[in-house]
């Protein structure tokens, strides 16, 4: 078997990669496909899975001095999205304003009454939410965050066949001028849903740099400004080395299909990393009717066994980052209003990939030898799923 990583750098047709060069050039693309320069002076944390994204935001919050804004689910009754909903409560009650934008459908009501009463303003989204969370407008978590009850609580969680089944998401923390624009993020998006505006307070103060990594984020309108597909297609077109992507729903639009299978074409190396449980049988088969034609180019795809995926992360070249809240599929990419922070640094880089790496042995790798013994069978739910795909 071969290994999971191999530099493409020892093969390709190309000049000898430089990741310098690379760094430039990677630049350039996204500052030109976002219609903005990149912030300078951030510092990014990767939090390696939910519980742990679920430690640091509660500390955050637990040390708020001015306000909290929050836009997420709180569904559950117990778990974590509870236990962060105690700890909003408790800051309320001294003083700190709290907005919440929640989902019109999860809140407890018994919960809710009490955040109300003690003076958290709450609205209701009715449209899509993004996973978003601001703390005195100083530090910013984003990414894959859900907030589940005890069946789907990070490495306690259930599948949603009720049997015992890890749940992996993966957060970031953030600190320094992005900050500001998640904060804007959320401004904005809480005055496009409910038509107010949050409880006043010093949403913006002044940040100085809290490290050395440029970032930006991309933000996907449901009215078609979908600037993370853009931005990951133009980062797909520059790849020369490497590309790894995790994505917990695999059902890929035209474009993105193809900017794979060209760079692994070129002789870049090319590893999906896909689920190997999923919550329903169609979007898995739809997902996988692709396979075929990407293991052709020699794209490798692995399928991670015994979690749940939920990360949507993307790494290329070693430097471009990608994370998000959600999923690199075609309704994630163009249906969706999602919120993805993009990274240029070669440190966070080899942090995902590190644990993309980590994932891979706890993968099967999928091969185009073995997926064409497949019997006729799963080939007949493929083609079922695939032209399902579209309402998935």
């Amino acid at each position: 078997m071969r290994p999971p990583f191999s530099s493409s750098a020892q093969h390709a047709h190309g000049p000898a990669f430089d990741p310098r060069q690379a760094l430039v050039r990677h630049s350039a693309m996204l500052s030109g496909t976002l219609g903005m320069a990149l912030d300078s002076g951030n510092r990014v944390d990767l939090l390696p899975d939910g519980p742990a994204g679920h430690r640091a935001m509660s500390d955050a919050i637990s040390a708020a001095r001015d306000h909290i804004n929050l836009e997420g689910d709180l569904a559950a009754e117990q778990g974590p999205g509870h236990e962060l909903a105690r700890c909003l409560l408790h800051k309320r009650r001294q003083g700190v304003k709290v907005n919440l934008l929640t989902c019109d459908s999860g809140l407890p009501e018994r919960l809710a009454e009490a955040l109300r009463s003690a003076g958290v303003q709450i609205r209701r989204s009715t449209g899509p939410l993004r996973r978003l969370l601001v703390v005195d407008g100083k530090v910013a978590f984003t990414g894959s965050m859900h907030l589940p009850g005890p069946r789907r609580a990070g490495a306690a969680g259930r599948h949603w066949l009720a049997r015992p089944t890890p749940w992996r998401d993966t957060p970031v923390r953030v600190e320094g001028p992005a900050v500001a624009r998640l904060q804007q993020l959320f401004m904005a998006h809480w005055v496009e849903q409910t038509g107010q505006q949050p409880y006043l307070s010093h949403f913006f103060p002044r940040l100085a740099a809290a490290g050395g990594m440029r970032a930006a984020v991309a933000v996907d309108e449901l009215d078609g400004a979908h600037m993370f597909y853009r931005a990951l297609l133009g980062a797909l077109e520059l790849a020369q080395d490497r590309v790894c992507i995790t994505s917990a729903r695999f059902m890929p639009p035209r474009r993105l299909l193809q900017g794979l299978a060209q760079a692994a074409r070129r002789g870049v190396a090319v590893k999906l990393l896909l689920p190997g449980i999923s919550e329903g049988w169609a979007t898995r088969q739809a997902g996988r009717s692709h396979y075929a034609s990407l293991l052709k180019t020699g794209v490798r795809i692995f399928e991670r066994q015994r979690t749940l995926l939920h990360a949507g992360t993307a790494v290329i070249d070693g430097l471009w980052a990608g994370v998000g809240s959600g999923h690199l599929d075609r309704h994630g990419l163009l249906h969706s209003a999602d919120a993805r922070l993009i990274v240029l640094d070669a440190g966070l880089g080899a942090e995902l990939e590190g644990m993309f790496s980590d994932h891979l042995r706890h993968s099967r790798e999928i091969t185009l030898a073995c997926w064409r013994q497949r019997g006729v069978g799963e080939r007949l739910l493929q083609a079922l799923a695939r032209p399902l795909a579209l309402w998935l």
